[in-house]
């Protein structure tokens, strides 16, 4: 509950105090440009230093590799450097093509700032939707050209100097895609992690499923699947011969701990790794996995970015925002147009439905026997090809 309200109490300054002091720097930099005061210039085009401002969570970055990996492609002389915040430093190291990996004290601004000016950056590119804290570092870096995203009602666009609409009707790989548009590099990569396999011992007989019950963020407990379901997809998934293993953070262990405990009551023996894997083991999981259902949460792109298949469950959160994308991930969203709202992450109604009560266990049992018994998925790339193709027909 403390760390809520520390939460709460920061997107309250970045509301608050962000909006008008990114207005006033918004003003300041115009007025500078107007009156001859330019950016630096980029210094090579053929090789540019290029940063990605990553401050959101883990499955956002994630969900972002898949940029990355287009400007990779685009520009294989380049330098691209990350930029990230203690929420998502863990998976920076394991996304392709990054060059350099440089954590931001993102609390004390001015040393982020300094950071942030201490590289030559020729672009800077900033994935954050909503923060207002993203644009100011943005505008104060020394980067010869700014891109960020113009998102409705947030009024955080006016430092960039290149500004790409936040659609709500397209996934947000098409929306990290749109922002290479100013560096005229084309979309079309999939997400992708790489990673060292690490062997972990599992009680669990294999082949196992994992299933990952716990979201995190703002209002988590609205994406939650009851646990009697979860106990019941158990008993009907370790008849078919799978074993289960639990993953969960840190700050899940105690709830962990008492879905094992119901899911033993049952009769199936489950191992449960929550608090006890770091990233790179619980990837290690995911990755020797037979299958992975997860809620809406950064396991679940992680699990389709390495390839495995994947069912995802979505409530508040629309598959066509925030849908897992890799060969075989299937999704399941809740029934009913009162579900699905969220598109930065804090837009819940002042009485939400109760739209992951609407997930029948019958419907994710037999996602998962199609997916078992699915020989053969498409290509990743393929996959996000052809969400960006919607993006464009929408």
């Amino acid at each position: 509950m403390k760390q809520e309200r520390g939460r709460r109490r920061l997107k309250l300054l970045d509301r608050y105090i962000g909006i008008p002091v990114v207005v006033l720097l918004g003003v300041l930099l115009a007025l500078g440009r107007r009156f001859g005061r330019q950016r630096a210039v980029i210094r090579d085009p053929r090789r540019p230093l290029i940063g990605i401002l990553a401050t959101g969570a883990i499955g956002d970055t994630v969900i972002a590799s898949g940029m990355i990996r287009d400007l990779r492609a685009a520009h294989p002389e380049a330098r691209i450097l990350i930029f990230t915040t203690a929420s998502n430093a863990s998976v920076a190291d394991m996304i392709p093509a990054i060059d350099e990996h440089i954590p931001l004290r993102i609390l004390r601004p001015w040393k982020a700032v300094a950071t942030l000016r201490s590289q030559p950056l020729d672009w800077l590119i900033d994935i954050g939707p909503w923060p207002r804290i993203n644009a100011l570092l943005a505008g104060l870096s020394r980067s010869a050209a700014t891109v960020g995203f113009k998102t409705p009602g947030q009024h955080r666009h006016y430092v960039y100097d290149h500004v790409v609409p936040l659609r709500y009707d397209c996934h947000q790989l098409a929306n990290y895609g749109a922002l290479l548009k100013p560096l005229a590099v084309p979309s079309g990569h999939a997400p992708a992690v790489v990673f060292d396999e690490v062997v972990s011992a599992l009680v669990a007989p294999q082949p196992y499923a994992v299933f990952h019950a716990w979201p995190g963020g703002y209002k988590a407990e609205l994406k939650q699947w009851p646990a009697i379901r979860w106990v019941a997809l158990a008993q009907r998934v370790h008849a078919l011969g799978y074993g289960i293993v639990l993953t969960g953070g840190d700050a899940d262990v105690e709830d962990t701990a008492e879905l094992a405990a119901a899911i033993r009551v049952a009769g199936v023996p489950v191992d449960n790794r929550a608090g006890v894997c770091a990233l790179p083991q619980t990837v290690s999981l995911l990755k020797r996995a037979a299958i992975v259902v997860s809620v809406d949460t950064a396991v679940l792109h992680l699990a389709a970015a390495v390839g495995v298949p994947v069912i995802g469950l979505h409530g508040p959160s629309s598959s066509l925002r925030w849908g897992g994308v890799g060969p075989q991930v299937l999704s399941i969203d809740a029934i009913g147009t009162d579900c699905g709202y969220l598109n930065l992450g804090f837009e819940h109604p002042s009485q939400p439905p109760d739209c992951m009560q609407r997930i029948g266990v019958g419907r994710v049992y037999a996602a998962v026997v199609k997916l078992l018994d699915q020989p053969h998925a498409k290509p990743a790339e393929r996959v996000a090809s052809r969400m960006l193709r919607w993006e464009r027909q929408g």
